[in-house]
């Protein structure tokens, strides 16, 4: 296991962008600030084993509710595959919430 250490970084930082996580995903579910988040995950202070819990919690969280999104746009894909590329009115276009 690698010691903290200058330009060491933490697992969970590389396993949190492989799989799209933000920060500040991560943030809101574990109720800890994104700048603290990164402080960890650079390695600049030691997480307590609460906080560790918690961010881990705050993983597996994000992670579940990135699987619930991808399989209901992917049961709106399948339902609307042969319609993707019609035509439709402006007013249909959603904005990114």
């Amino acid at each position: 296991m690698k010691t903290y250490e200058k330009g060491a970084v933490l697992r969970y930082r590389l396993f949190r962008i492989q799989h799209h996580i933000t920060r500040q995903e991560l943030a809101k579910e574990a109720k800890i600030s994104p700048q603290r988040i990164s402080q960890i995950e650079l390695m600049e202070c030691q997480p307590t084993k609460q906080t560790k819990t918690k961010l881990l919690m705050a993983m597996r969280n994000v992670l579940l509710r990135h699987i619930q999104l991808a399989d209901s746009a992917l049961t709106d894909f399948h339902s609307m595959r042969d319609r993707l590329f019609d035509a439709v009115e402006e007013s249909e276009v959603l904005t990114d919430e």
